[in-house]
């Protein structure tokens, strides 16, 4: 049982990283006031707004795969480490950490290597931005996994 109990914790951090940041997206897209267009064409109430929106959706949902399926597999191990009481899980706040900060370090790269003098205050900014969104990331995990293992602990036989 306590075995299964790291593959729930798993799936539900994988899906919270997939699933979370596309519900705000969707949130996002429909809280936004309707352009005023004059046009006239035969189209469904709400239809050119729910096509963009899936425009959106869909390219960001590849970006995010990768990023999910890497939280459910450290969320495996670190829960597997936890339940065997080897491991409290704060690498894997720092690993989330590393995961913010990397892709922005990676975006940035071009401009760091062509303008190597004017890239500092960038990297603090962006980098240090990442880092944080990407440690509070790993925190909310964390909380996740956790909550997740002691709900579901085995019933003592």
């Amino acid at each position: 049982m306590q075995r299964r109990s790291e593959s729930v914790a798993a799936v539900v951090n994988g899906l919270l990283v997939m699933w979370l940041p596309l519900a705000v997206l969707v949130a996002g897209s429909n809280s936004t006031l309707d352009n005023f267009d004059a046009s006239v064409t035969a189209d469904v109430p709400g239809a050119p707004r729910m096509w963009a929106t899936i425009g959106i959706l869909i390219p960001t949902s590849l970006v995010l795969l990768p990023f999910a399926l890497f939280a459910g597999w450290r969320t495996w191990v670190y829960a597997k480490r936890w339940c065997d009481q080897q491991d409290r899980g704060w690498r894997a706040v720092a690993e989330a950490g590393a995961c913010g900060v990397i892709p922005a370090l990676l975006y940035l790269a071009p401009g760091i290597v062509l303008r190597p003098a004017e890239a500092p205050p960038y990297v603090i900014a962006y980098g240090g931005g990442a880092l944080l969104l990407g440690v509070a990331v790993g925190l909310f995990l964390r909380t996740t996994a956790i909550l997740v293992l002691k709900f579901r602990k085995p019933a003592a036989a």
